[in-house]
Formats: C-alpha cells, structure tokens, sequence
C-alpha cells in the first residue's frame, strides 16, 4: 500500500513538473508576433525554411529573418525544448 502511494506521489511530481515546463514554453509562445508564431509551428513541425517559405507565400530568407527574431527573445535553450530538440 506504501509503496503505491510513493508511486502516485512520484507520478504527481512528475507531472506537475512537466505542466511547469509546458507552461513557460506557452508564455514564450504568446509573445510572439502572429506570423511568428506561423513560422515556428511549422518549423517545429519538421518542415525546413524553404519548405515553410513556399506553405505560406513568402521568401527563405524573411522565413530565416523571423525565426532569428523569435529564436532572439526566448531563453537560451526554451527554443530547442519546444521543438523537442535534445
């Protein structure tokens, strides 16, 4: 019986910590600009800049100009976390 309490105390912690983590990288997602936030979704979601480019209409190189702002206000590694990067 203990050792299941210590289980699902263990699992509440775990969890709750990961709610923590998922919570911070929403805030960091919220203070992006719209297209942004367009832009890192998909980059996060495997496509490449040219890829992103022709999806939305715009060059690789305003797709690289706004990563580089949004990659700019966001803590050092919250990028790499996010997109689920090691």
């Amino acid at each position: 019986m203990l050792d299941a309490v210590k289980l699902a105390l263990e699992r509440d912690q775990s969890r709750l910590e990961s709610e923590k983590a998922s919570s911070g990288l929403k805030s960091s997602f919220k203070t992006l600009t719209p297209r942004e936030q367009e832009i890192m979704a998909l980059v996060a979601s495997g496509l490449m800049n040219k890829q992103v480019a022709g999806k939305i209409g715009l060059s690789e190189i305003t797709v690289k100009v706004h990563r580089a702002a949004s990659c700019r206000r966001w803590e050092p590694g919250r990028w790499r976390i996010w997109s689920g990067w090691p």
